[in-house]
């Protein structure tokens, strides 16, 4: 009779790499947020873009989403990142599906990319 401990030495091994690769995707997710967050001395925001923060804060996820997206839908460079990065990575990351139509998100994705040509393009 074999010995059941190899096969639960494997089971953890998967379960430690994939423990650790969720925790790597979420801080590779979370560190745009947090750093814009962490503008906030520096930046002063709308009063909706505080409460999207303050909705995300609070893991309301769903509504923290639809007021990023609002503000992307207006042209919030930094809403439409974080609407593309919760509309891309909801799922997996929490747990409910936070969809937009493609339309939605090309406009998002204009918005974003200007933001990284104008950082780009600025003088060091």
């Amino acid at each position: 009779m074999s010995s059941p401990l190899p096969q639960a030495r494997l089971a953890c091994g998967a379960l430690r790499r994939a423990t650790q690769c969720a925790a790597i995707a979420l801080a590779a997710f979370a560190s745009p947020i947090a750093a814009l967050a962490a503008t906030d001395d520096d930046v002063e925001r709308s009063p909706a873009a505080s409460a999207a923060f303050a909705a995300y804060e609070r893991t309301q996820w769903a509504s923290a989403f639809d007021q990023f997206a609002a503000l992307a839908d207006g042209g919030d460079e930094d809403a439409a990142r974080i609407a593309l990065l919760m509309a891309r990575h909801g799922r997996q990351l929490y747990g409910i599906e936070l969809a937009a139509p493609q339309a939605r998100r090309d406009g998002w994705m204009l918005a974003a990319t200007r933001a990284i040509d104008r950082s780009l393009a600025a003088p060091r």
